[in-house]
C-alpha cells in the first residue's frame, strides 16, 4: 500500500493538494487510484511516462478507456 501512496505523492502530488473539503479529497484520491489502475491495466509501469503518454492528447485518453 505504501507504494501506491508513493506514486499518488510523487507522480500526482497528492499531498500538495489543496482539496479539503467534505468527501472532495476521497474522490480524488478514487479518480487517482483509477487512473493508475487503467495505466496498468495497458501495460504502463512507469506512471510519470504514462501521465506524459496521455496528458495532451485526447485521442490517446479516449482509447485508453476505449471510447
Amino acid at each position: 500500500m505504501e507504494a501506491l501512496h508513493h506514486i499518488r505523492d510523487v507522480t500526482f502530488r497528492e499531498d500538495s493538494c489543496q482539496i479539503c473539503t467534505g468527501s472532495l479529497p476521497q474522490v480524488m484520491a478514487t479518480c487517482r487510484n483509477f487512473a493508475i489502475g487503467a495505466f496498468r491495466h495497458v501495460g504502463h509501469v512507469n506512471m510519470t511516462h504514462a501521465r506524459r503518454h496521455y496528458r495532451n492528447d485526447a485521442r490517446r485518453l479516449r482509447a485508453l478507456f476505449d471510447l
